[in-house]
């Protein structure tokens, strides 16, 4: 395990990922490098944050690592994108999970391109997931189109390219990619040349804003969470998701479906109303259905027929849809638990 202190309070580390795939096309989503990386950082909330934890091999040396830089506080696990589980589960199930996301800790959210980047606002430094890559002599990159293919809205590297330019309004340090090597000095040029070319890195003259970016995680929305529980007819929990949830609401998602699981009647998850879920969302509603599997309760899910409706699109190109029991209605999923 190679571990590298980058700032204070702040590392990262290498380890090989199981499904590497040793030959792999040049450009296939296949296409990078066997090390990956991760990130830990303490935040001034005294939460320790995970971001995309890949154990090694032999975890024993990275635990006790770990649990000195833990030492007993609250840890929150962040999944930049949906193909990022990795040994997220080993993490919280080691550590006690936090409540909420620290408030030096910001995670900006580009549904099209089903990733939630890391912004560390006090050590200037960027932790993308796979939109931003490593690229030969020191630089970063876009990541190839075809890892873009299985996205609901198709989108181009030109439309990645558009979505992502407002993080040149970030002063950026340090670029901590996920595959390569990351960028420990001068990153604001790098994502420059990244997303603007060699020669606007030198003057970057349109003043692109990311706050519509950092719109999702503003204090407003995270303390007004579009989730509500209700009770059918036959005391079965209805949890209702509202609007785009990602990492910010997470804690608050987990939380209440844990309250529903504790009614032992049964739990539906009604997404109709919800337009974006990002991984971190859906890592909570799976590990919520592991939950009600080990207590023996019903849980379904209520989604969207629409094949245009992006939550639906997002479990079905995961496959997460084939794991979930789901009904049209709420009251279509109570009458099913009745009867099992």
């Amino acid at each position: 395990m190679d571990v590298r202190a980058i700032a204070h309070g702040l590392w990262r580390w290498t380890a090989p990922h199981p499904a590497w795939e040793p030959d792999a096309e040049p450009e296939s989503p296949a296409d990078w490098p066997e090390e990956v990386g991760s990130v830990l950082v303490e935040s001034q909330d005294g939460v320790a944050v995970f971001v995309d934890p890949q154990l090694p091999h032999d975890p024993a040396a990275f635990w006790t690592w770990a649990d000195g830089i833990v030492a007993g506080r609250p840890v929150l696990v962040v999944t930049t994108i949906s193909w990022h589980g990795r040994s997220r589960d080993a993490v919280l199930a080691r550590y006690e999970p936090a409540q909420s996301v620290p408030a030096d800790i910001e995670l900006l959210a580009f549904p099209r391109l089903g990733e939630s980047i890391v912004w560390l606002p006090a050590q200037r430094v960027l932790v993308p997931g796979d939109r931003i890559v490593g690229a030969a002599g020191g630089r970063i990159r876009l990541c190839p189109a075809s890892w873009l293919r299985y996205l609901p809205e198709k989108p181009t590297v030109d439309d990645m390219r558009d979505d992502l330019r407002p993080l040149l309004d970030l002063p950026v340090e340090r670029v901590l990619v996920s595959h390569g090597e990351p960028v420990l000095e001068r990153g604001h040029e790098a994502l420059a040349q990244a997303l603007c070319g060699v020669e606007a890195a030198d003057s970057i003259r349109k003043p692109y804003r990311i706050g519509h970016v950092r719109r999702s995680i503003s204090k407003e929305m995270t303390t007004a969470t579009p989730i509500a529980t209700r009770r059918t007819g036959t005391a079965v929990a209805v949890v209702v998701l509202r609007g785009e949830l990602d990492a910010y609401n997470a804690p608050a998602v987990r939380q209440e479906l844990l309250g529903a699981l504790d009614g032992g009647n049964g739990v539906v998850l009604d997404l109709r109303a919800a337009t974006f879920l990002d991984s971190v969302v859906g890592g909570e509603i799976l590990e919520a259905w592991k939950e009600a599997k080990r207590r023996e309760v019903a849980f379904g899910l209520v989604v969207s027929d629409s094949r245009a409706n992006h939550v639906r699109r997002m479990l079905e190109q995961t496959n997460l849809i084939e794991i979930f029991d789901v009904y049209d209605t709420p009251e279509e999923a109570a009458a099913a638990f009745s009867r099992s």
